[in-house]
């Protein structure tokens, strides 16, 4: 191949990955606007002891688990907890009626000599309950105010 086409090639190979690095950012843009969006609901039990959030989790799923686990004598179910202050202050206002976004604005008003504080850490949180199905998002309904 001559020298000509290995440099058209790789001038055409580095305009594909700008064009491909600025729609990854346009799309993760638009990910994160629809993330600040959402509205997020509580889906499991909890309970508040101490400062400490505990989320009820069933230990066993079927009916042999449940047979075999109350042999050994071991309780139907155990609590994951929320100690860090972040997640047990975006706990307690996840309501089924503030945004994302609102419950961030807050969380920055309240720690706001805290510089590591943002909306991705925010987002590993939320994400997380999600994937453990703690949690679950509805999206804003149309015409609602969302001024809270």
């Amino acid at each position: 191949m001559s020298p000509f086409l290995k440099k058209r090639r790789k001038d055409e190979q580095s305009e594909l990955e700008k064009k491909g690095k600025v729609r990854l950012q346009c799309t993760q843009d638009a990910i994160a606007r629809n993330f600040l969006d959402q509205i997020p609901v509580i889906t499991a039990e909890w309970i508040e002891k101490e400062g400490v959030i505990g989320i009820v989790n069933q230990r066993f799923k079927t009916s042999l688990g449940k047979k075999i686990g109350a042999f050994f004598g071991l309780a139907p179910y155990f609590y994951v907890r929320i100690k860090d202050k972040y997640g047990i202050f975006i706990w307690k206002h996840i309501d089924g009626k503030r945004t994302v976004r609102e419950i961030g604005i807050k969380m920055f008003a309240k720690f706001s000599e805290d510089e590591t504080l943002n909306y991705h850490r925010i987002k590993i949180f939320m994400d997380t309950l999600e994937m453990n199905k703690y949690i679950s998002y509805k999206k804003p309904e149309e015409g609602e105010n969302e001024d809270g």
